[in-house]
């Protein structure tokens, strides 16, 4: 069976997609064998090799700005000011950092229709600091801190976080200081990933596969 591109397939279960991926990379099982192992139709498998294929070249250029962008928050933070956190504003932490990962994972930055800032819940006195968009739909949710030490979590009132993106409609509440990014399951609640700075690299594939906007245009159709 051949997946066509624009065909709406049940979407993946957070266990199953990772094991189709691991499964692939590994290139010792048919589409068909990894799809009865896995409990799935072979076209959802054919969809993610598809999708595996043709994000090659954006995972790797994706890593690479990753890296770079690490190389600078060791220079230019850890060095040079050491345990002065306070010298990083949450706007320096999201203009020097937070935006160019974002930027790494795919997004245009710079357009409107992939990414706006300060995006007003409802009235004047709740917003989130960015929203990135699909088709012209909210899919991630940010909430921007600066700098500092200690858990992010104790910062912001979390579930306010996620109700605040289920209203936007949004598929991912992201809570960042760069320093520590945690991503939560709008519609579930649940927390999926916790990074630290080395996790950028370390676990680069959770990375890219829950925001990059390669995984996140599929993700969005369905598709997986």
């Amino acid at each position: 069976m051949t997946f066509m591109w624009g065909s709406r397939m049940p979407k993946l279960s957070q266990n199953k997609k990772p094991k189709i991926i691991a499964l692939l990379h590994e290139e010792k099982l048919s589409v068909e064998e990894i799809a009865a192992k896995v409990g799935v139709p072979p076209a959802t498998v054919s969809a993610v090799k598809a999708h595996m294929t043709m994000g090659t070249y954006a995972y790797a250029r994706g890593r690479g700005k990753v890296k770079e962008l690490l190389e600078r928050y060791k220079r230019e933070y850890i060095e040079k000011l050491g345990a002065r956190v306070g010298d990083y504003s949450e706007q320096d932490t999201a203009t020097k950092f937070i935006k160019p990962l974002i930027e790494a994972l795919g997004w245009d930055v710079l357009s409107i229709e992939e990414m706006r800032e300060e995006v007003y819940i409802g009235s004047k006195e709740r917003f989130m600091d960015c929203v990135l968009y699909l088709q012209g739909k909210p899919y991630i949710a940010f909430e921007f801190k600066s700098m500092g030490v200690g858990t992010i979590r104790n910062q912001v009132d979390v579930n306010e976080l996620i109700n605040n993106s289920k209203i936007l409609g949004a598929r991912y509440a992201v809570l960042t200081r760069f320093y520590e990014t945690v991503i939560y399951d709008v519609e579930t609640g649940e927390e999926l990933e916790d990074f630290a700075p080395h996790d950028y690299l370390d676990k680069f594939d959770n990375l890219w596969e829950h925001l990059s906007k390669t995984f996140s245009r599929v993700d969005s159709q369905n598709c997986l």
